[in-house]
């Protein structure tokens, strides 16, 4: 709903695989994934996704700090949710080519 309210068309999945299928059937600007997930974990989807949708930038969200540098390596920006509000729609506009749309912090 965040999302939904600047405007944005956003596709929820509440796994990885389910992510993946989505990203098969529609046309996906960006990627929000979460490090944490059942089933497949961020990384794990990263690299699934990079092979699906190699040109698709990927932003990787967490609470954890301690993220493998491989998973680092296989997204283009890394938020943790304890910067959420203020670092996801500039991570957004950053990748989305909006230039600074979103240039201030949010609040939730």
């Amino acid at each position: 709903m965040f999302l939904e309210s600047f405007g944005f068309r956003v596709l929820t999945a509440l796994s990885g695989r389910r992510g993946l299928e989505l990203a098969s059937m529609h046309s996906i600007d960006v990627v929000v994934v979460d490090y944490l997930m059942p089933g497949m974990n961020g990384q794990e989807l990263a690299l699934e996704m990079r092979r699906v949708r190699p040109q698709t930038p990927i932003i990787l969200l967490s609470a954890e700090l301690d993220i493998p540098q491989g998973a680092l390596e296989l997204v283009d920006i890394f938020v943790s949710k304890d910067s959420l509000t203020s670092q996801l729609l500039p991570a957004l506009a950053q990748l989305h080519g909006c230039g600074s749309m979103f240039g201030r912090s949010y609040d939730a």
